[in-house]
């Protein structure tokens, strides 16, 4: 009895078949795991270069002297139509408007996701030795992760109802 269970286990340990299986089983999760993480993390980073230059080019058209002078909920749409990557937009995506000071230039607070109002009047001239306004706009965008529930995108909407946030910087001077 006790011949017969050693050759059934010698006979076991040289067995080779199903070590694919085992094989799979340890590294599909790992696959998945970097799969979904590179998903995740290349959504945020399209969002992010969209929201940027749509940023941009509406604080290019603010500096400009022919444009007209827009209001902050006219910034608003006017970013909203250069970007396509942020579902809802007028209702996900928030611009803040900072004056700051340009004798005392500090690092404004980390962006908040909550739209605050500064009066648009941009510079169309530029005098030596006239204070001028410094702006800030940031703007933030919330979106849905493709993925919340996979450790990836509950890292990315971290305390935030299950939004993850991309912000974008741009700043433009105007006369007082």
């Amino acid at each position: 009895m006790i011949a017969s269970f050693l050759h059934k286990l010698r006979r076991l340990a040289t067995d080779q078949s199903g070590n694919a299986t085992v094989e799979f089983v340890i590294w599909f999760p790992v696959y998945l795991f970097l799969l979904v993480a590179g998903l995740e993390m290349g959504s945020a980073s399209w969002r992010n270069a969209a929201l940027e230059t749509a940023l941009d080019r509406t604080t290019r058209e603010l500096r400009l002297p022919s444009s007209a002078p827009m209001q902050h909920a006219e910034i608003k749409a006017a970013i909203c139509d250069k970007t396509v990557l942020i579902s809802n937009c007028s209702e996900n995506l928030r611009l803040e408007m900072v004056v700051l000071d340009p004798n005392n230039l500090v690092d404004p607070a980390a962006p908040t996701c909550t739209d605050t109002i500064a009066p648009v009047a941009p510079l169309h001239r530029f005098t030596n030795g006239v204070s001028e306004r410094v702006i800030l706009l940031r703007a933030c965008a919330q979106y849905r992760p493709y993925l919340p529930l996979s450790s990836f995108g509950q890292a990315m909407t971290d305390g935030n109802d299950g939004w993850a946030r991309v912000t974008a910087t741009s700043a433009y001077v105007q006369a007082q």
